[in-house]
């Protein structure tokens, strides 16, 4: 088996392709980011290295200055190119963090990959410059406070004056029982079997959050469009069969009033955003960073489902694509003072079983399972056949900071409905 490589030529190319074009306030922002470590491809670490030096010398940067200082070195490019991969970046309308972010995670990946894979005589001289290599290359980011024991008590003071702004809660109150609320930088992975209720349970906790707190929510569904997305919605509220709300095919004239006035409710639910585009992975982060920033305190995103995200630039293996996405969340999560809900599958081998779900079927679950603050499964035992619901049991298999538990919800599969149980 080939060991992974952790660097992505093409996501340099595009940090290098932004550098080009960019302004000399908007490099001098990120300038303390842009260190030799952080790029594997000579090109773009040698294009870095010139933006920085002209900076310090207050000269201006353009693609002919950047061109002509690699001409006659191993890393001479032509104006073109350089051009080229300037038109690259322009085309994905991708934020520079967002890059940024990417190279950075992979590069303290190829650290840690450096330290982990050191001789087992870990005292030697040569291991011991190996460890300084790895900790010298490591990236310093930008804006890192460190603060004295005293002010952290402060600001956590604070916090307990403001339970909300510590606490995101859901409104299904067995589960806010069990868990306390999320918190405000948890990414929160939602897993189940194929129809176990994944998506119904992602919206429910997304609406629940605006119900609960007012505070905005965006649903980004890969699977749906948003107007099957809203008819669900709507067939929860009137309790009305999920498949004559999406076929308009109502039982009789009263039925199809309920859907109406059931319509106007969901009308008012202004604080949920919903997404349907299937974008490449780069441009949903750009779409997310763009949304909560035209939002108050957003509370919530929600990604149905993350087996469907694609698009990470340069990746060869799937794992090593889900890692990139995982991590850019749990990062997205904190730097955005919210909660990241990604729904995700099970793997096929758990397909048949009947038994409650494990961390370990999470499909592709090593970076999912990892990065998580928070899983929460998804099991629907077998129900009597003349029900109209089933109860839904919510395993709480990982939790950082609260407790570990199962808490059963009723199902109404009928009208996408999930509710405390009666």
């Amino acid at each position: 088996m080939t060991a992974p490589v952790f660097a992505d030529e093409g996501l340099e190319k595009l940090c290098a392709g932004w550098l080009l074009g960019a302004r000399v306030p908007q490099i001098a922002a990120v300038v303390p980011r842009l260190h030799d470590g952080l790029f594997t491809f000579g090109p773009a670490r040698a294009l870095a290295a010139s933006a920085r030096a002209n900076m310090a010398a207050g000269e201006a940067i353009d693609i002919a200055t950047l061109a002509g200082d690699l001409r006659g070195t191993v890393h001479a490019t032509s104006a073109s190119v350089l051009a080229q991969w300037h038109v690259e970046y322009d085309a994905l309308l991708t934020p520079i963090t967002s890059i940024l972010d990417g190279l950075e995670d992979l590069e303290r990946q190829r650290v840690a990959r450096t330290i982990r894979h050191l001789p087992a005589e870990s005292t030697g001289a040569g291991s011991l410059a190996t460890i300084a290599a790895a900790v010298q290359s490591a990236p310093t980011p930008g804006g890192v406070e460190i603060v004295t024991a005293f002010d952290g008590v402060l600001d956590v003071l604070r916090e307990f004056e403001s339970p909300q702004t510590t606490r995101i809660l859901t409104g299904i109150g067995a589960l806010d029982g069990l868990t306390g609320g999320f918190q405000p930088g948890d990414l929160v992975i939602v897993g189940a079997r194929t129809s176990a209720g994944k998506s119904v349970m992602g919206l429910r906790l997304a609406r629940g959050v605006w119900h609960t707190q007012r505070r905005p929510v965006l649903f980004h569904s890969l699977e749906m469009g948003r107007s099957q997305l809203i008819r669900r919605c709507i067939a929860d509220e009137a309790q009305v069969d999920n498949w004559r709300v999406q076929r308009a095919a109502w039982s009789h004239d009263g039925e199809q009033e309920r859907v109406y006035q059931a319509a106007k409710v969901v009308a008012e639910w202004r604080g949920l955003h919903i997404l349907d585009a299937n974008l490449p992975f780069p441009d949903a982060v750009a779409v997310y960073e763009q949304w909560a920033a035209q939002q108050q305190a957003p509370g919530m995103l929600v990604v149905d489902y993350i087996g469907l995200v694609r698009g990470v630039p340069g990746v060869e293996r799937r794992y090593q694509e889900l890692g990139i996405i995982t991590h850019t969340l749990k990062a997205l999560a904190r730097r955005l003072k919210m909660v990241v809900v990604a729904v995700s599958q099970l793997n096929r081998q758990s397909a048949t079983s009947l038994a409650p779900p494990q961390l370990h079927e999470l499909r592709e679950s090593g970076d999912l399972e990892q990065d998580a603050d928070c899983v929460l499964l998804l099991h629907t035992p077998k129900a009597d056949d003349g029900l109209d619901w089933q109860p839904l049991e919510v395993i709480v298999a990982k939790h950082r900071s609260g407790s570990l538990g199962t808490v059963t919800l009723d199902f109404t599969r009928r009208f996408c409905r999930i509710e405390d149980a009666a």
